[in-house]
C-alpha cells in the first residue's frame, strides 16, 4: 500500500507566507472611480485611492470635498473638478496630496485642472501636474 507524499511544513510556509502577506499588505490600494457630482460632505482617504476621476465633477454649493494626506487623484483626459462648495485638501510635508493625469504616458495639459467658483477653499502640500491650468479662480 502506498501513502500520499507529504510536503514538509517549511516548504508550505515558504509558499504560503508570501502569498498571505501580499493579500494583507497595507500598501495594497483599491481604486475608486469618480463619475458624479458631489452634493454632500465627502472625504477621500488614501486607503481608498487612487481616486480616478472619469467624468467632470462639480462640488455643489453647500457640500465640502475633503481630501486626506497621501491621497492620490488621477484625472482622465480633459476632465477636471469645479468647486462651487468647498475643497479642503490638507496634505503634509511628509504626505502630499497628488493631482495628476491618469494617462499611461502623462503629458502637460492632459486634464483640465481645478476651478474654484467659491471662497473658503484650502490646498496645502498638494502636487498638481499635467493639468492644462492647475488652478483657475472664477
Amino acid at each position: 500500500m502506498s501513502f500520499p507524499t507529504r510536503i514538509p511544513v517549511p516548504i508550505i510556509c515558504l509558499i504560503a507566507i508570501p502569498i498571505i502577506l501580499l493579500l494583507i499588505s497595507p500598501d495594497t490600494q483599491a481604486e475608486t472611480y469618480v463619475n458624479s457630482d458631489i452634493d454632500v460632505d465627502t472625504t477621500w482617504i488614501m486607503g481608498n485611492g487612487p481616486y480616478i476621476v472619469e467624468e467632470e465633477v462639480l462640488v455643489l454649493e453647500g457640500a465640502t470635498l475633503e481630501i486626506s494626506p497621501g491621497t492620490q487623484v488621477y484625472f482622465e483626459w480633459s476632465i477636471g473638478i469645479t468647486v462651487e462648495g468647498r475643497l479642503i485638501a490638507d496634505g503634509t510635508r511628509e504626505s502630499n496630496i497628488v493631482f495628476r493625469s491618469n494617462q499611461i504616458d502623462p503629458q502637460n495639459e492632459d486634464w483640465d485642472g481645478l476651478t474654484f467658483k467659491s471662497e473658503g477653499n484650502r490646498l496645502n502640500h498638494c502636487r498638481i501636474s499635467h493639468a492644462y491650468t492647475a488652478l483657475h479662480m472664477s
